[in-house]
């Protein structure tokens, strides 16, 4: 069992740091896709959660041309 549990988790890690990469790519609806799946697999956090509704955001206001990715968290949410 305990196998099966890290072989989940370093598999969800490795979606969420696919579905990162495709946020800073704009490419939002492949990236709310895989974070969708995520969220509905047994190993969730609330980092995928946050990634998910910044995307969301950032699918409907996207930021200026010259963004690189970051973000300025402006809450302790």
């Amino acid at each position: 069992q305990k196998g099966n549990l890290l072989k989940e988790k370093r598999n969800a890690i490795d979606l969420y740091e696919t579905a990162l990469r495709l946020h800073w790519d704009r490419k939002w609806e492949e990236a709310i896709n895989i974070l969708t799946e995520l969220l509905k697999s047994p190993v969730k956090d609330t980092a995928c959660t946050k990634l998910l509704q910044r995307i969301l955001f950032y699918k409907d206001n996207p930021p200026a041309d010259s963004w690189n990715g970051e973000y300025i968290r402006t809450s302790k949410d």
